[in-house]
Order: C-alpha cells, then structure tokens, then sequence
C-alpha cells in the first residue's frame, strides 16, 4: 500500500469537493483529464505536512492550489503549443475550443486565490501565501514568455539561457509547495532553503527528461515542430555522442545538487522527498533507460 494512501485520498476529496463546487470547473474538468494527473505536487505536500504533522485540511487545500495553478498552466500552455492530447484524454483547448481553454484557466487561477482566507494559518501566513502565488504566476508567465520568445542561439550562454528559461517555467511552480507548507511551520531557514533548491534541480533534471522524450516524439504539438527552445536541439544540434554527453552531465549535476540539498533536511523528509520524485527522472543514453539511482553513480 503507499505510504500516501490514506492522506492522498483526503486531498482527492478535496480537490473534487472544491472542484465541484464551480458550476464551469465541474462541468468542463471533473474528467479523466484532470485525475489521470501525477499529482507530483500534492504528494510532495502531503509528504511535508505529513512529517510536521500539519493540519490535514490545511495541507490538502494547499496542495489542491498547487494543481490548479499547474493546470490552469497546463491549459495555456497546450493552446500556445497547439498539443491535442494531454494525459491520455483530448486537451481542453480541442475538446472545448480556445476561448473556452483560456477561460477556464484564467478560472483556476482565480479559484487558487480563492482558497488562501479559508486556510488554518494565520493571517500574516495567508499574506505570505499570496505572495508566494503571485510570484509563482509570474515566474511561470516570464518562464513561457521567454521559451517563445527568446532566441536562445545569440546567447553568450545557452545552457544557462535555457536553465533560467526552465526554472522560472517548471522550477518555480514545483517550489510553491514546500515554500508555502514551510512557511506556516517552525522548520529553520536552512531546511527551507535546502529543500527549496533540491526541488529547484529535480525539476530542471525532469526538465531534460521531458525534453528527451519530446525529441523522440516530434509530432504536432512537440518543441521541435514548434521551434521551441529544447535542450537537445539547443546543445547538441548533431547529435553527437559527446554532446549529448555533456547533457546527461548537465542533468547528472542537477541531481547531485538535488541529493545534496536533501542531505541538509530531516532524513524521513528526505526519503519521502525522493521517492516522489525519483520515478519521473531518466535519461535514455545508448538506448538505455537510465533511472534516478543510475544517474547518480555513473
């Protein structure tokens, strides 16, 4: 059985309770669109509230923000790149048409700033909670903004062009969670740094990983048929085994970084942390599937 069943099934029931209680949201997203999801977040919450022994409504309310705010961007994000399919199911965008997608996202939006005053912290926790949610829609806009529009070959740098791109795209959204959980908690400034940079790094390393396998996929909807910024086209445009060697480095090195930082927070934590994250990290390098533990020691 998981080590999240019974927690995982309280936030379940909150996400369809607060879900369902919006006439459009239930109507157009109470599918097998919105429940085939990973629910990477919400498990990282549940593993944080879980160790500090949180309230449990607290942390599955904001464990439900950090999923509507991933598939309000999901929802953009899938109109701009013209993708038809998303976890299995038809994308909003072409099952409902554009303006309905744009319109239910900019609604997820709204509904996450909805849940803040209801939550069982203070209130300098609830204003913190905001900041931290606008800074995240922000960074997640500036993040799709410059992937459009940057052109990342006349950069002094591209690696670290496209590392930037990426943090603020996928880095800062993944980050919401322990920064919002933490920040209702008496953990010290180091834990909270270090878990917040150790999930910084793993979501640039899954980063790559998305990035590999779209480049294997090269279909309507893919960064290739798009022209838009993926790292093995941006570094390794030949394909060459050295280059794409120096990409399995890169990757290896954020997940160093990531193991490192998880080395400065509570051990159970730690291995919670891991295991939520590790099954969604490879790197397919001559034709193997290399996993998480893998890369860490080749």
């Amino acid at each position: 059985m998981s080590h999240y069943s019974i927690d995982f099934s309280r936030f379940k029931n909150r996400l369809k309770f607060h879900i369902s209680s919006d006439t459009l949201l239930h109507e157009y997203l109470n599918t097998d669109y919105l429940w085939n999801s990973k629910f990477v977040r919400s498990k990282i919450c549940l593993a944080i509230g879980d160790y500090y022994e949180m309230h449990p409504e607290t942390v599955c309310d904001i464990a439900v923000i950090s999923e509507l705010i991933h598939n309000a961007s999901l929802i953009h994000d899938d109109i701009i790149d013209r993708d038809e399919i998303r976890r299995g199911c038809p994308s909003v965008w072409k099952k409902h048409g554009k303006n309905n997608a744009i319109l239910l996202g900019d609604l997820l939006i709204s509904k996450s700033f909805s849940l803040i005053p209801n939550l069982k912290i203070s209130d300098q926790s609830k204003v913190i909670a905001v900041k931290l949610l606008s800074e995240t829609i922000d960074s997640l806009v500036k993040g799709v903004y410059n992937e459009i529009n940057e052109n990342f070959n006349s950069q002094c740098n591209i690696k670290d062009a496209y590392i930037k791109m990426i943090s603020q795209k996928t880095g800062k959204l993944i980050q919401f969670s322990s920064e919002c959980l933490l920040g209702t908690t008496n953990a010290d400034s180091k834990i909270r740094s270090s878990l917040s940079n150790a999930l910084l790094n793993f979501a640039c390393a899954y980063q790559i990983s998305d990035d590999f396998h779209d480049r294997n996929n090269d279909n309507v909807g893919s960064d290739i048929s798009n022209n838009r910024p993926n790292v093995f086209t941006l570094l390794c445009e030949d394909n060459g085994d050295k280059e794409v060697g120096e990409i399995f480095k890169l990757q290896k090195s954020l997940l160093v970084n990531a193991n490192q930082s998880l080395a400065f927070i509570p051990a159970p934590l730690s291995s919670s942390i891991r295991e939520v994250l590790s099954p969604y990290v490879s790197f397919c390098k001559g034709g193997d599937d290399i996993k998480f533990g893998e890369l860490l020691t080749r």
